[in-house]
């Protein structure tokens, strides 16, 4: 489903952090999460907070997060999981500081769990980043897919409902309105809700719908930004196959 696959942008990601996440050097490995561990400890310990120690300890929460995105991005989506669990221990005891960092890690493992098939894994860390920071919406859309999966039509139409109220002109967001309608066995309002919409949106972001469904051998044409009959027949067909992208 195309909500998935958007949620995790760069770009998206870094506007509600607060920082730039960098490029994560290929000699990363296994080094960091034992480090991770290391530091924990070392917090635990530590009752009194000063700057400096603050300071250090959001370095490597920093990196930690940055590996979990960087492996989820590289579809590695059990180092995902385990890097963003470490995060998640690191960031705990520093909750009162670092909120915005917590709801990120369990952002990133829900996805990475959602990805996994791990639904209710992926449920609980949803709630859990909502709790954190109620301005996370989408997140109504990714837990939609999972309802959906789960055949609980109407808490994924619930769900992608809040999320549509928050993002309205959102084509992934549409795209998963049509899915529910198909789930549901509406076949023909989901075909024409997939149209509607994607008449609506703006060439780049249907390129981009396109583009993702050409990774996963979906659809074969150029990705110029048109909504083409094979285009809407390649929804269906990803609906049908519960296909994500």
């Amino acid at each position: 489903m195309s909500i998935l696959a958007k949620t995790l942008s760069v770009a998206a990601i870094a506007g509600w952090i607060g920082y730039v996440l960098p490029v994560i050097s290929s000699n990363f490995s296994s080094q960091r999460p034992a480090f991770a561990h290391a530091e924990i400890d070392i917090l635990e310990k530590e009752p009194n907070w000063n700057d400096a120690k603050i300071a250090e300890a959001l370095t490597v929460i920093n990196e930690t997060l940055d590996a979990a995105l960087d492996s989820f991005n590289r579809r590695e989506h059990t180092q995902a999981i385990a890097l963003a669990s470490s995060a998640i221990e690191l960031i705990t005891p520093l909750a009162s500081y670092y909120a915005q960092h917590l709801s990120f890690a369990y952002v990133i493992r829900g996805q990475a769990r959602a990805f996994s098939k791990d639904d209710d894994g992926a449920l609980e860390d949803y709630a859990n980043a909502l709790a954190l920071n109620d301005k996370l919406t989408w997140i109504f859309g990714a837990r939609a897919y999972i309802y959906l999966r789960r055949g609980s039509f109407l808490q994924a139409e619930r769900d992608v409902k809040r999320a549509l109220a928050h993002e309205p002109n959102s084509l992934d967001l549409q795209h998963s309105l049509g899915d529910v309608y198909y789930y549901s066995g509406r076949f023909d309002e989901a075909r024409k809700h997939w149209r509607s919409s994607c008449k609506a949106a703006t060439k780049h972001d249907v390129a981009s719908i396109q583009s993702r469904l050409s990774e996963i051998k979906r659809f074969s044409q150029p990705a110029d930004g048109k909504c083409s009959r094979a285009l809407i027949d390649a929804f269906e067909v990803c609906a049908k196959e519960k296909c994500q992208f």
